[in-house]
């Protein structure tokens, strides 16, 4: 909470850079897993009823084969990078150099250049930072409120529940009616609120219970 600010950005951009460099090098070769298939599973199943709101930062649900367009990415992705500036939002991939970096080495000159545009704009993370603002053109977070508000159903997968829009979205489903069915192998208040309103909660890991929800649907 202290590293992923803005606020820490402004006054340290390297020693913020590092840290989520070295995030994205121990994450480079994370591969989805049965409960991310299980997903795209389910999107083929449902098609435009379909929609994914993920926390998850490392693009795992795109590269499980989601489609782009109905996962909306609500805290960003490490795959990527924009200037620092919110008016300017267009997003650039993360060089292709950051997987080849020892994350026990200092960042030197070279790689702080190519962490800036051709005009010398630093670049930062596409991430979404704890004293930032949810937007729609970022962080597609007024799409992911009117899925919420159209939804019959809502899976909470592994989510602690801490941020805010998360729980907004939950009680909106809730609010409307819509059921709510939380897998988290630890207990949240989101499966407490999960049961509280007629719904359920799965103890355990996603990458069981997804697999086991698709053989029921199927």
């Amino acid at each position: 909470m202290e590293m992923a600010t803005v606020e820490k950005f402004q006054e340290y951009p390297w020693e913020v850079w590092d840290w989520y460099l070295t995030r994205i090098y121990k994450h480079r070769r994370a591969q989805p897993n049965d409960g991310h298939q299980a997903l795209v599973r389910l999107e083929k199943l449902l098609d435009d009823r379909f929609r994914l709101i993920t926390q998850n930062v490392y693009g795992l649900h795109l590269k499980a084969g989601n489609s782009s367009e109905k996962v909306y990415e609500i805290h960003g992705n490490l795959h990527y990078m924009r200037i620092f500036d919110a008016s300017r939002p267009n997003l650039l991939p993360m060089p292709d150099f950051v997987e080849e970096l020892d994350p026990n080495e200092p960042l030197d000159e070279e790689v702080k250049s190519k962490l800036c545009d051709e005009a010398g704009n630093l670049m930062r993370p596409h991430i979404f930072w704890f004293d930032e603002i949810y937007n729609e053109e970022l962080y597609r977070s007024e799409s992911a409120l009117k899925a919420a508000q159209e939804a019959d159903l809502v899976l909470t997968i592994g989510t602690t529940g801490t941020t805010s829009l998360p729980a907004v979205i939950l009680k909106t489903v809730a609010q409307n009616g819509g059921t709510i069915i939380d897998i988290n192998p630890e207990v949240t208040w989101f499966s407490d609120y999960a049961m509280i309103s007629g719904g359920y909660y799965l103890k355990g890991p996603s990458g069981v219970f997804l697999p086991k929800l698709m053989e029921l649907v199927g």
